[in-house]
């Protein structure tokens, strides 16, 4: 039997690689086999790096994958069943060129390639610091106010990076920008770790990216912010004329910083101060001046010495009803219009100056008898009026009888001589 095997073990393995082939020719031939690239590029997981390490350098944080697997296998990959990872265990500082490696979780399937398939890493010490929080302040505050120096919340911080970046720190800086504020208050602020000569640092990590703020501002001495009233004279004579009215009153700007070398002075005004008088008994329309502040002596403004002062003037409205005869008009040859009622009322609405003013043919009812011949009709009187501030309604009523005749109107008697 022994014999027989050593003569026929040349047969017995060409039969059986045969076999072999003519069954991953079969199962290939119901399951294809193809490579191609994984729809999306896959995470690299960077582990085993001591805690004192650091990865300065930069480097990709996922690749794309090439994978042979049958065509049943392709239908349920995903992403979790392919790990890629850069073992750094045991690695010290100093720069690698390190590959990526790969586990497939399918056991039908394998990863052929990767773009890229390695990478270049720089690796330093980690190193550790405690540094101050400076804030520095831009702008300034409103006229008139000052600021103390702010209080920070932590006043320092402990940073970790690069040996080399953590030595240059000199402090975590933020800023505020005071614009123009008039009152203390508090903000969150951004901090940012520079050297000596405000450069910022790269590669730092902080326990707390942003500090608490609390800036105080005050009145500064010699200094008193007050509001602006506008002394109006004349408003009594506006309003007793009957014709217009103040309807308001702005002043810019409201409020003003007033300067004295004498402190006293300053805490002796009430909280405001007046304008010089404005006298507006004769206007009819809004007004807008620039006018001095009436301040007691020792006292000026800070800036401009002036404010302007709009006060807007409007005319006071009022109705009156007018009953006005009805006109014919447009009568043809030989004929005659007779309305009746002859006069309707008309109301009028507006500024009461206009009213006041109206002369006789200001306002005017007409009734259009064109192409109407003899008969009896209802008609719509118009009404004309020429003052274009003025609103109306009516007429009342709205619709007149006319009865258009031959007979003309009777001729007047003169009345016997007195």
């Amino acid at each position: 039997m022994i014999r027989w095997l050593g003569d026929n073990l040349g047969t017995l393995l060409l039969a059986f690689v045969l076999a072999l082939v003519a069954w991953v020719a079969a199962v290939d031939a119901v399951d294809p086999i193809s490579e191609r690239p994984f729809p999306t590029p896959l995470e690299i997981d960077y582990r085993g790096l001591a805690d004192d390490l650091i990865i300065t350098s930069e480097y990709p944080t996922s690749a794309n994958v090439f994978v042979r697997a049958p065509n049943s296998t392709w239908d349920t990959l995903a992403e979790a069943d392919i790990e890629l990872y850069i073992d750094l265990t045991d690695i010290a500082a100093g720069d690698y060129r390190a590959f990526i490696q790969n586990n497939v979780r399918t056991s039908s399937a394998r990863v052929t390639s990767t773009e890229p398939d390695a990478v270049r890493l720089t690796i330093e010490e980690l190193a550790y610091s405690t540094v101050p929080v400076e804030i520095i302040i831009s702008g300034d505050p409103a006229l008139g106010y000052s600021h103390e120096s702010p209080i920070v919340s932590p006043q320092e911080l402990d940073i970790t990076g690069p040996e080399a970046s953590v030595t240059r720190v000199n402090s975590l800086q933020g800023e505020v920008n005071l614009g123009g504020r008039s009152e203390s208050f508090e903000q969150l602020v951004s901090l940012t770790p520079v050297d000596s000569e405000g450069r910022v640092v790269d590669g730092i990590q902080l326990d707390s990216n942003s500090a608490r703020v609390e800036v105080p501002i005050q009145e500064a001495e010699q200094f008193r912010p007050v509001s602006v009233i506008a002394d109006i004279t004349g408003e009594e004579e506006l309003q007793a004329a009957g014709y217009y009215r103040i309807s308001g009153i702005t002043v810019t700007p409201s409020i003003v910083v007033i300067f004295s070398s004498d402190q006293e002075s300053l805490n002796a005004l009430p909280g405001f101060v007046k304008t010089v008088p404005l006298d507006i008994s004769s206007e009819t329309g809004n007004v807008e001046r620039r006018v001095a502040l009436d301040l007691p002596e020792g006292l000026s403004p800070v800036g401009a010495q002036t404010v302007t002062v709009l006060v807007e003037i409007v005319p006071i409205q009022t109705s009156v009803t007018l009953n006005l005869p009805v006109d014919m008009v447009g009568e043809g040859p030989g004929l005659y219009g007779y309305p009746s009622p002859s006069e309707v009322s008309v109301i009028l609405t507006g500024p009461r100056v206009t009213l006041d003013s109206l002369e006789e043919n200001d306002v005017s009812v007409i009734v259009d008898l064109l192409d109407l011949g003899v008969g009896t009709y209802q008609l719509e009187p118009e009404v004309i009026v020429l003052p274009t501030d003025v609103e109306w309604e009516g007429p009342i009523p709205a619709s007149v009888e006319v009865t258009v005749t031959t007979t003309p109107p009777p001729t007047p008697i003169p009345p016997p001589p007195s």
